[in-house]
């Protein structure tokens, strides 16, 4: 899990939280379409849910404190996959933590 250390990183913490919800939030919104889906052929947009899908399974072992191994034995993928995922899900909270900081905070305090 991401942390920051330093004074008032609790506020922090809070801001990564949140964001690491609205990531999740947004894969599981993703995996509801598939649900919905009456089409079985696969398709760039099936595979793209379906990988949405797999990231929000992985953040949510990840967050358990579940180890990558442990995850890819439970996803049934290679510890690789699991390992290029969470990249992948640092740098989404990464790009959307700047944005948020850029864009949101300095309307806050106006």
């Amino acid at each position: 899990m991401l942390d920051i250390a330093g004074p008032g990183r609790g506020k922090y913490n809070y801001l990564i939280c949140i964001l690491m919800h609205n990531l999740n939030v947004s894969m599981h919104k993703s995996s509801l379409l598939r649900k919905t889906e009456q089409d079985e052929t696969r398709s760039p947009e099936s595979e793209d849910i379906e990988h949405q899908d797999r990231l929000a399974k992985v953040l949510m072992y990840h967050s358990k404190g579940i180890s990558q191994s442990e995850i890819a034995k439970k996803l049934k993928i290679n510890q690789s996959t699991v390992s290029r995922d969470l990249d992948e899900i640092r740098k989404k909270a990464r790009s959307s933590l700047d944005l948020y900081v850029k864009d949101e905070i300095p309307n806050e305090f106006q």
